[in-house]
């Protein structure tokens, strides 16, 4: 059912150029790490969910010797305080790695790096080791008011890891952390086995210029798990307008976005690592369509945009493909706003089975998401969520889909993840 939307046309065709020739794939747990935080790193810790009826067992281990054995029912989240001294501030310490493992994939787990003012949130994937020649990468950061971080974590022994003329070698939780003074959006990183990779920036300014700096950090899917049809939502609360960067991963890709109160926008990527900001009205709503995979991750402003309590933070956004029937969430404390923007297909759009925590939404504002055609290619709404964990679901048995962004805001401080837990290739 994951294949099946409504004008976006026949989507099972278009997953061919940015990988090889094999849909087998195996999850082989998580492996994780926080790079660098602006300064004085308060806290790191790691929220472990599930959405299973049944306990879930759960061990985290490292190469140093820290270990932590949990259970984790579908009602509540166990926190993991990790040492600061897990934090990944060069290239030279290779064992701050951190693995998760448990035995179901319906675990669901999130990183938190905390400092008044600046901190950033992850939504952890699992490692999915596939039968491919090698795995693709791309950095997505902005600007450069402070370092731009490309962080590597090896899922098994022997990875080769290259970026330009570089080639790391890492070993099963080993870390290497890649800095920069420039942008490092759009550049490859290529592997022979599958890695966590983690992209962002120490401290931005989101615009250039704009105040005050955050630290922004985001755990990116290699070429596979992209998709071609995305729904985008105006941040919450926010008049500064929306910023959203596209990555392509093949020549001649086309991307056309459509939104809500604009006309069309349409952009060629002659060359494989192209990328686009754009920068749309707030209060829009969008479809960001293209012909060959790409990768979206939306930006928030900084504070002094537009005097709302805020501050930086990237979020990927998931493609349609890659939307789920259920899956765990995790607010953080500290944050004064809290919100999650639920998307809906058209051909799925039965509010009263749409779910949080178990409650229908047929209360809350829904608004249409137009195509190209002048068509509906999705609705969306806001939802306020408190502290702690809550679930999404859609109670069409298996069927029915759901995507969603997970954000929230206190004063200069912001974070925000995209809803996922589990991941699959796009090959049909």
């Amino acid at each position: 059912s994951g294949a099946r939307v409504n004008n976006f046309g026949d989507i099972a065709v278009l997953f061919a150029l940015c990988w090889s020739s094999s849909s087998c794939e195996q999850d082989t747990g998580y492996y994780l790490a926080f790079p660098r935080n602006y300064h004085f790193t308060q806290s790191l810790k790691l929220s472990i969910s599930t959405t299973e009826s049944e306990p879930v067992y759960f061990f985290v281990d490292t190469l140093d010797g820290f270990q932590f054995r949990g259970i984790v029912h579908d009602n509540a989240t166990v926190t993991v305080e990790l040492p600061l001294s897990f934090e990944v501030t060069n290239s030279t310490v290779r064992n701050k790695g951190i693995r998760i493992t448990a035995a179901t994939t319906k675990l669901t787990v999130h990183g938190l790096s905390h400092r008044d003012r600046t901190s950033g949130m992850f939504a952890a994937l699992p490692c999915v080791k596939q039968n491919v020649n090698e795995y693709v990468y791309y950095g997505v950061t902005y600007g450069t008011t402070y370092l731009s971080q490309l962080l590597f974590v090896g899922c098994e022994d022997g990875t080769q890891v290259k970026v330009g003329s570089e080639v790391i070698n890492l070993n099963e939780m080993e870390t290497y952390l890649y800095t920069n003074g420039s942008d490092l959006t759009g550049v490859r990183v290529v592997s022979n086995k599958p890695i966590s990779f983690f992209s962002g920036e120490r401290c931005t300014n989101i615009p250039v210029g704009v105040g005050f700096c955050d630290f922004i950090v985001e755990q990116l899917p290699n070429t596979a798990l992209w998709g071609s049809h995305f729904l985008t939502a105006s941040l919450y609360g926010r008049t500064a307008p929306d910023i959203y960067t596209v990555v392509s991963c093949a020549p001649s890709t086309i991307v056309q976005i459509h939104c809500s109160n604009s006309l069309p926008t349409q952009v060629l990527y002659e060359f494989e690592n192209n990328y686009e900001t754009f920068t749309l009205s707030n209060d829009t709503f969008c479809t960001i369509t293209s012909n060959h995979p790409v990768l979206v991750v939306q930006f928030a402003s900084g504070q002094e945009a537009d005097n709302v309590e805020s501050d930086p933070f990237m979020m990927m956004l998931q493609p349609i493909e890659q939307y789920e029937n259920d899956v765990a969430i995790v607010v953080p404390s500290n944050f004064t706003v809290n919100v999650v923007a639920i998307y809906v297909r058209p051909e799925e759009f039965e509010p009263e089975k749409v779910s949080v925590d178990g409650n229908s939404q047929t209360n809350v504002n829904w608004t249409a998401i137009p195509c190209a055609d002048g068509n509906v290619c999705g609705y969306v709404a806001y939802v306020s969520l408190t502290e702690g964990q809550h679930r999404l679901s859609h109670q069409d048995g298996q069927c029915g889909m759901i995507g969603a962004s997970v954000y929230g805001f206190s004063y200069h401080n912001g974070y925000g993840y995209p809803a996922v837990g589990t991941v699959h290739t796009l090959l049909q």
